[in-house]
């Protein structure tokens, strides 16, 4: 049995250059301290970490990925690479997943190849249609396609599809989420899924786990949430914990929002270490290390945004989500 550790992280329109994440010191430093901290001989806090909607170039979707985001998942292995335990992480060739009028996207998988080795590179996953272009529609609007990985464990012949994926923007209301529910249904049904027996399936699915039962959590479609993830025919590994962090309306007691980052996995033999990584309390503790007593609004608001993307500050309007999965 041998396990796999796995984060997955939305950072929001993840690129380099000035507008990126890496255009700060402070904002690496941050996703570094996730992924591989800096301290001597530290080891990696993962195998495999997944960064869901780094930007890309107007371009064919299932081109090889051009653009800000690539460059900076290529200055991010490269420092993975100086970390004096991180000589064996690797990135997977990065692909084109949505191409629209304002830019496109691409999904960033870094793994280390001392852990799993990379059989198949990353491809669009396609609707189960018979297309020659790759394709995820849903309700007649194109949306950003899964991207399919298959590694294999080192020193075995056992083989993890690994499936990441943005899925259609949340809508509750009257639409009770339904183009969300539908995409994650597409991915469930389709052979990727169907026709293989270890699946890893993560990203930021748009659909919320938080029970239905949690009032403070509740919007019409929620139950339809927990079904279409109920029902995929695999296990929900990290889940039901908020990941998303709220906007305007955030304050030192009710700062996190919706549970859309989730991990789910078939064929595992058994699952650990699986929550939010809640980084907003990191900064929080620091600054209490410092000054400890009471944080005044204003101050929160301040340390809240060296997380919460707003104007050019923080890092994303996600928390990343990680699992130890054992296969």
């Amino acid at each position: 049995m041998t396990d796999i550790r796995i984060i997955s992280w939305n950072i929001l329109r993840f690129a380099a250059g000035t507008s990126g994440v890496f255009s700060k010191q402070e904002r690496i430093d941050r996703v570094m301290e996730v992924v591989h901290p800096k301290a001597v001989n530290a080891d990696a806090n993962c195998d495999i970490f997944v960064i869901v909607e780094p930007v890309t170039g107007k371009q064919n979707v299932g081109t090889v990925a051009a653009g800000s985001g690539v460059t900076g998942g290529t200055q991010l292995l490269g420092i993975l690479n100086g970390r004096a335990k991180g000589k064996d992480w690797k990135m997977v060739p990065a692909l084109c997943i949505y191409s629209g009028k304002s830019g496109g996207e691409t999904l960033l998988v870094f793994y280390r190849d001392s852990v799993v080795k990379l059989k198949t590179g990353g491809h669009a996953l396609l609707t189960n249609a018979t297309t020659t272009v790759p394709n995820w529609k849903i309700k007649g609007v194109r949306e950003s396609c899964p991207f399919h990985v298959t590694f294999t464990i080192a020193n075995t012949s056992i083989d993890i599809h690994l499936i990441a994926q943005h899925a259609p923007s949340p809508d509750y209301g009257s639409g009770k989420n339904g183009k969300a529910n539908q995409g994650v249904q597409e991915v469930g049904k389709h052979l990727a899924v169907t026709g293989n027996t270890k699946v890893v399936y993560l990203g930021d699915l748009n659909l919320c786990s938080v029970p239905a039962t949690d009032t403070d959590c509740f919007l019409d479609g929620h139950t339809e949430d927990g079904t279409t993830l109920a029902g995929l025919g695999m296990t929900l590994v990290a889940s039901g914990q908020r990941s998303s962090l709220k906007a305007g309306d955030a304050s030192l007691d009710d700062y996190l929002s919706h549970a859309y980052d989730n991990i789910l996995a078939k064929g595992l033999s058994t699952s650990s270490n699986a929550n939010v990584i809640n980084l907003v309390k990191d900064v929080l503790d620091e600054h209490l290390l410092l000054k400890p007593g009471p944080i005044p609004a204003q101050t929160f608001k301040r340390l809240f945004h060296c997380i919460r993307t707003t104007k050019g500050k923080g890092l994303s309007d996600h928390l990343p989500v990680r699992a130890t999965i054992s296969f």
